[in-house]
């Protein structure tokens, strides 16, 4: 009945996380003079002073906490209309008056419970997986509130990013208080200053001038990425961190609950730029040891300190997962616009890619269940989606796509004995290069590109057709 009366309402939605968890949020920004940066600060982010981003995490059902709705557009909510509306091509003037629109967007909100407590890890080790991601251009820490929850929900702590890079349509920056006196008073007033990013509007069209944009925005998101991690680490030791935002609960309850200390577990994951973002990052904190011997000339957009965690944390073994795909919070205008067929559907395939691709990689993640496997029959949930990256078109609208010959698929080299080939290939090339924060060796490659060694992680994904969407 629930479900009926929601395709009757004219306030557009979200369905529910396919997962069997349900899923909690917290709101995160925290003064960069809480953590310890693993990189130099590029000068064109010392005005700013916070990190951001959402939390999305398996939650607790305690009936005691039922948990507010959380908005999928965040206050103050006319001015992040106007802002979506001036980057979607609209002027200023026409801006403004499209966010006084009759509000059907105000009303949307997403599936989740606002700090809600967190479930006790289901995993062998007692620890969530934990997977970073960073958005597109346009994108936010809430844009990508359906598939990072989707994953959140088959058991994962999901860190949404929002990059402070000018890539968002707009973005808020709290002033971080001066004294903890300041900060005590501004819990009791609910009030930061605050300062805004506006979206810096570059041409789609390659040019020198757009390059060195985007590597200018590249610079703050690595920075930001290499402080995210640094702010997981101080989380999950207990240590204190200041949350300006003061509407979320305590972090204390992410102690010793993430598994972000042992090597190549975290997974990446980002969409469009968000997915370059990934890749640069984990490509210049991997061969960060090898930059010394690069000509003079040579320029890095992110080089890490010797000792730094993020060195031991980057190895080859770490899931990558890169997305391009369409929403589906107006299936009717994807349809319409980009041709699109069955977005949600489409959504819930990518989730079970994602899935399979960290079972796969060691990670221990909850069993897809037997609705989103579109099963007849007595067959049930499954910890092994083999037919997700099967090349015999098993699933309706799901095709192999190659990362090596674009061809859909490596010609007389089948799926077992292409990635044993990888493999073999990693291992000739493995020496000691230098020793991670915790003084472990660390093993990397010479000699190779990282962003084949890294997505030979990926070498079994698929993309639908339908819906221009991929993993």
């Amino acid at each position: 009945m629930t479900s009926y009366l929601s395709r009757l309402s004219p306030i557009p939605g979200f369905p529910e996380y396919t997962g069997p968890h349900k899923v909690g949020t917290i709101d995160v920004e925290i003064p960069i003079s809480d953590l310890d940066s693993p990189a130099q600060t590029p000068s064109n982010a010392e005005n700013i002073p916070t990190i951001q981003y959402r939390i999305f995490y398996p939650c607790d059902t305690d009936l005691k906490h039922k948990g507010k709705s959380v908005n999928w557009i965040p206050t103050p909510q006319r001015d992040y209309i106007s802002a979506y509306s001036r980057f979607l091509g609209a002027g200023s003037t026409l801006a403004e008056v499209i966010s006084y629109f009759p509000r059907l967007l105000h009303y949307v909100t997403i599936p989740v419970r606002k700090n809600a407590p967190l479930l006790k890890p289901t995993t062998s080790n007692n620890r969530w997986p934990v997977m970073i991601f960073s958005h597109g251009l346009g994108g936010s820490r809430n844009a990508y509130s359906h598939i990072v929850g989707s994953v959140a929900s088959h058991g994962m702590i999901v860190i949404a990013s929002e990059h402070r890079d000018g890539s968002t349509p707009i973005s808020y920056i709290r002033e971080p208080p001066s004294d903890s006196s300041s900060m005590e008073k501004e819990k009791v007033s609910q009030k930061h200053a605050k300062k805004t990013v506006d979206y810096v509007k570059l041409s789609h069209t390659p040019s020198p001038e757009v390059e060195e944009g985007r590597n200018e925005q590249l610079k703050i998101r690595l920075w930001e990425m290499g402080l995210i991690h640094d702010s997981l680490l101080k989380l999950d030791e207990g240590k204190k961190i200041t949350n300006l935002n003061t509407s979320s609960t305590s972090l204390s309850m992410l102690k010793d609950q993430m598994n972000v200390h042992e090597p190549g577990k975290i997974t990446f994951a980002g969409h469009s730029f968000g997915a370059a973002t990934v890749v640069q990052f984990i490509k210049s904190v991997f061969y960060t040891p090898e930059s010394s011997s690069a000509p003079k000339s040579y320029k890095p957009l992110y080089s890490t300190f010797p000792k730094s965690p993020i060195c031991s944390q980057i190895t080859p073994n770490n899931p990558i997962v890169l997305l391009d795909y369409f929403g589906i919070l107006f299936p009717w205008i994807t349809k319409k616009v980009f041709a699109a067929e069955e977005p949600e559907r489409i959504m819930k395939l990518n989730v079970r890619a994602v899935m399979q691709l960290l079972r796969e990689r060691g990670i221990e993640v909850s069993k897809t269940r037997k609705k989103d496997l579109e099963l007849q029959g007595d067959e049930a949930e499954t910890n092994d989606d083999v037919k997700i990256f099967g090349k015999d078109g098993g699933v309706r609208g799901w095709n192999w796509l190659s990362i090596s010959d674009g061809a859909g698929g490596v010609a007389g080299v089948d799926e077992g004995e292409e990635s044993e080939i990888a493999d073999k290939k990693l291992d000739e090339k493995q020496v000691e290069v230098g020793k991670g924060g915790n003084d472990e060796e660390i093993q990397k490659p010479i000699n190779a590109e990282l962003a084949e060694v890294v997505l030979e992680n990926e070498v079994r994904s698929s993309a639908a057709t339908g819906a221009g969407s991929k993993v």
